[in-house]
């Protein structure tokens, strides 16, 4: 393993780049194990924002302080390792700045909002649409440009405003590239937003329904795979429990579950079903009756 070495104060610092890929890889872990379904929202990715906050200042003391063995392993640090950190910065910053700045009274306005968010995103990738290109495809011809700080010759895209002020830490495109990266994490997140929005909406406008299910959640379950199962309804049995679920107003759970209590039953395997069986052929006798 070769490093790099240089006298700092007087003692002999030592680095390599394995150091800095065991940075991006810890703070990549810390962001894995925070939950970010969370109803406290903000305050995760407050956290979030401070995990890759240290890692970039930690990254930039190693970088600023020492110098790459080889122009491969400053690509590789500004194109790979510091992408980590930078791209979830700058996710969970949009993040934030969209749960607080969001409009919260009318989801008329909050569903605009959201979309404009969405046209944001697209505008910056329009932008840069060459250099979008050039990372889809996987290219690496311009790395030397784009990833490397002393390159001599100006890149052929408009460079970073990031670059321009921290030369030291910044090549013309790692925070382009980083942008995208986050843009890539937003996008989703908008459109789950959106998506709960409209169920919202739909779920406020439902029709009044005056029925009270007397059923237990195991009946329903007993009844849902029933009628998939018979091909009476062909479909996902989970968007039929979905349904029953509206319907009747109830949270189903885990639907497999609670399905391997019913066939694990030493009797009656079929419970509800039966007694339904029973309830209907009583119904017709008493109607001719």
């Amino acid at each position: 393993m070769s490093y790099i070495n240089v006298l700092r104060n007087g003692n002999l610092y030592r680095w390599n780049t394995m150091t800095l890929n065991a940075l991006s890889k810890k703070c990549f872990q810390e962001l894995n194990l925070m939950d970010f379904k969370s109803h406290k929202l903000i305050a995760r990715t407050s956290k979030a924002i401070s995990i890759c906050r240290n890692t970039l200042s930690e990254m930039r003391k190693k970088v600023t302080t020492s110098s790459f063995k080889s122009q491969a392993e400053e690509i590789k640090f500004f194109k790979q390792y510091k992408q980590i950190p930078l791209s979830h910065f700058l996710f969970h910053k949009e993040i934030q700045r969209i749960e607080i700045s969001a409009p919260s009274c009318n989801s008329k306005n909050r569903e605009k909002y959201l979309i404009a968010q969405l046209d944001n995103c697209d505008a910056f990738c329009l932008s840069h649409i060459d250099f979008l290109h050039y990372t889809e495809t996987n290219s690496t011809y311009l790395d030397a440009y784009y990833y490397t700080r002393t390159s001599k010759n100006s890149p052929p895209l408009d460079i970073s405003p990031r670059f321009i002020l921290d030369k030291e830490f910044s090549t013309p495109m790692d925070y382009t590239l980083a942008k995208i990266k986050s843009i890539k994490l937003l996008v989703p997140y908008i459109k789950e937003k959106l998506n709960n929005l409209t169920m919202q909406k739909n779920f406020e406008t439902r029709p009044e329904f005056k029925i009270n299910c007397e059923a237990t959640k195991t009946d329903i379950v007993e009844l849902t795979y029933a009628l998939i199962s018979s091909g009476a309804i062909r479909g996902d049995i989970r968007e039929l429990a979905t349904a029953f679920e509206f319907l009747f107003q109830m949270e189903l759970g885990d639907l497999y579950r609670t399905f391997i209590e019913i066939r694990h039953r030493s009797i009656d395997r079929t419970k509800f079903l039966d007694e339904l069986k029973i309830a209907l052929l009583k119904r017709m006798d008493d109607a001719d009756n």
